[in-house]
């Protein structure tokens, strides 16, 4: 499926998917922006879920139901024209075996974001900026991420990818290993400012080849 807004600004998902589609592209080349929504009990499911494939502007926005994928791209084009935003909220649940949060480098105007303040991600690999010269951040002020793999802040030769979490009802666990600072030469940062952290067996890395801040 393609959500490719020609006319239409926003789409609401009601439907349920017994079977994965293969993908599931959201793009705005001829809309200043594109919004699916998510917002009762149904079952997205998608191999592949583009968000912002070429273009910027295109938006998913959650707060109910399940988003089941075995791969989330925000912010696709590794050319540096691509922004895509992801916000999950209310009761929504996202399962990811890998989410590649900023791909491209356009940062600066809002996209490439994730933005969580309720339900729950479990996800085994993120990368938040991602790509050849990726920029992206992430931002939990409420509910619960999962890391069961590898997450990595500043994946990419792009330097300011950011981890942030700054609300009193947020909760992260990782099980993997948790490496801000990545890429050679480049910066990831990690800021925790409320809510908890928590690993029973992660390792957390600061500049394994970059440059780690937090």
């Amino acid at each position: 499926g393609t959500g490719n807004a020609s006319s239409a600004t926003s789409v609401a998902f009601t439907g349920n998917y017994a079977s994965p589609l293969n993908s599931l592209s959201l793009d705005a080349p001829s809309v200043p922006t594109f919004t699916l929504t998510q917002t009762s009990n149904n079952a997205m499911d998608a191999n592949t879920e583009n968000i912002g494939l070429t273009a910027d502007g295109a938006y998913y926005i959650q707060s109910a139901g399940t988003n089941t994928t075995q791969t989330l791209n925000i912010g696709c084009s590794t050319n540096g024209v691509s922004q895509g935003s992801y916000s999950l909220s209310g009761t929504g649940v996202l399962n990811g075996s890998i989410e590649n949060i900023g791909q491209s480098a356009q940062l600066a105007l809002g996209g490439n974001l994730f933005t969580q303040s309720g339900g729950t991600n479990t996800v085994s690999d993120l990368f938040i900026g991602g790509g050849t010269n990726g920029v992206g951040c992430y931002v939990l002020s409420g509910g619960t991420l999962i890391m069961n793999g590898q997450t990595e802040v500043g994946a990419s030769s792009g330097s300011g990818s950011t981890y942030l979490q700054n609300g009193a009802t947020a909760n992260m666990s990782f099980s993997g290993a948790l490496i801000v600072g990545t890429a050679s030469g480049q910066t990831g940062i990690f800021n925790l400012s409320a809510g908890c952290m928590s690993t029973s067996s992660g390792n957390f890395i600061f500049g394994s080849s970059g440059n780690g801040t937090g």
